[in-house]
């Protein structure tokens, strides 16, 4: 074992966190959250072309619009508690 591994550099000591106490719903919402996230980015950039905008930001956040509310209301929910 190389020395820059055991002080932590290598690619295997990257580790990721994991809440047990996270319900499955809630990782599911992440993953579909992050895929429509993604995948809003297509019709954002056709929405962008169509009206000669230089870039399809603009466009983007309105199509994301409903991760954002689903994920403050997660949030405002979660501090209710």
């Amino acid at each position: 074992m190389s020395l820059l591994y055991q002080r932590g550099f290598g690619l295997l000591s990257i580790k990721l966190t994991y809440n047990p106490s996270m319900k499955k719903k809630t990782r599911k919402a992440i993953v579909y959250s992050a895929v429509y996230i993604l995948i809003a980015w297509i019709p954002a950039s056709l929405v962008a072309e169509f009206t000669n905008s230089p870039e399809p930001t603009v466009p983007w956040i309105i199509f994301s619009i409903p991760v954002v509310i689903y994920w403050v209301r997660k949030f405002i929910d979660a501090g209710a508690d």
